[in-house]
């Protein structure tokens, strides 16, 4: 291999990288998503679907019951009288 071929090489990665930071800074695909991360269920139809808010109060409500079943479902401990 010739030594202007790793020439031609990194100037094409290092021009391509410049074009494509221009080109994701034009079409907005550097902006943050809101919400983040993007909740899709393409399941269902999207007046089915549920928004970030709604999502977070069922995660939360899942959350809290199952460590409730945890709490209840613990052993207790005994005493070993010898």
């Amino acid at each position: 291999m010739r030594g202007s071929g790793g020439a031609a090489l990194a100037g094409n990665i290092l021009v391509g990288g410049i074009v494509g930071i221009g080109v994701d800074a034009a079409t907005g695909s550097t902006l943050d998503h809101v919400p983040n991360p993007v909740i899709a269920d393409f399941g269902r139809p999207q007046s089915e679907q549920l928004t970030a808010d709604e999502f977070v109060r069922q995660e939360r409500e899942n959350y809290n019951s199952k460590a409730e079943s945890e709490e209840t479902n613990k052993a207790e401990p005994v005493a070993i009288e010898g």
